[in-house]
């Protein structure tokens, strides 16, 4: 019976590997499905943000010529733990996509220069980098930020917000796409593969 024996420990050793990992990667989570609405009270494409020259610029003009296709753009920050785990995925998707009509902008949003200087460096972002309303967790000022001020329309109730991505289509400038929290993987690679054909 050795073999018995032998596929028992490998059997839960493969059980006490799985629960591990829902451990680390399950209940802090904050994936959420895409929210398409219409919000006629903010032009999304017009915000303006600091570069890194300290300048501000729309978010439309980040892009050579207009606006791709489908442009993502994600609010995120270096402290942030669901951030950590979305950056790979956010970069990954920026390389599938990006030649076939995918524009993503990162927004920086209640990071300090150094902090998030590292996390871009770290996640080896590509994308353009902009940079929000606060430098710092500073609650008093919170709720006067774009980001704050977006989040509002969709009574999304975190406390920080990020990670939050909002997803413009070309094809319905109507409407907006967004996710409060972590992208659906799945969901959103399915949207990109209908739209951005290759």
């Amino acid at each position: 019976m050795p073999d018995m024996h032998l596929f028992t420990i490998i059997s839960s050793a493969l059980i006490a590997i799985a629960l591990n990992k829902t451990a680390i990667a399950g209940e802090d989570h904050e994936f959420h499905p895409i929210e398409w609405i219409t919000l006629d009270s903010i032009d999304i494409p017009q915000l303006e943000f600091k570069n890194e020259e300290d300048s501000l610029v729309a978010i439309h003009s980040v892009f050579p010529d207009s606006l791709p296709s489908v442009t993502i753009i994600s609010f995120m920050a270096e402290w942030c733990k669901n951030c950590r785990y979305e950056a790979p995925f956010i970069n990954e998707i920026h390389m599938e996509f990006k030649n076939s009509g995918l524009g993503l902008v990162v927004i920086m949003e209640y990071s300090n220069p150094d902090g998030a200087s590292a996390f871009i460096n770290k996640y080896q972002f590509t994308m353009p980098i902009l940079f929000g309303d606060l430098s710092s967790k500073d609650k008093s000022k919170k709720n006067s930020t774009r980001h704050s001020q977006i989040r509002s329309a969709i009574n999304d109730s975190r406390t920080w917000g990020t990670p939050f991505h909002i997803i413009l289509d070309k094809a319905n400038s109507d409407r907006i796409g967004l996710i409060p929290g972590e992208i659906k993987r799945d969901e959103l690679r399915v949207f990109l593969r209908k739209k951005l054909k290759p």
